[in-house]
């Protein structure tokens, strides 16, 4: 949290983070569903399998 806040990311901001990865470390955001599939039609994936398909255009937009 430290770090954050030395970068400048605001305390309060910084402890809303902190509690995210305590969270995720604890399991409570480990849920999964098939409510994406029945409103979009198609399966979620996960962070990593989106950036690498979209990898090409995410560094395009880096400028």
């Amino acid at each position: 949290m430290q770090a954050m806040i030395a970068n400048g990311l605001p305390e309060f901001m910084a402890r809303v983070f902190v509690s995210f990865d305590e969270a995720i470390a604890q399991g409570y955001l480990d849920v999964a569903s098939a409510d994406l599939n029945a409103l979009t039609g198609q399966p979620g994936q996960s962070v990593r399998d989106f950036l690498l398909a979209n990898r090409a255009a995410l560094l395009r937009s880096q400028g």
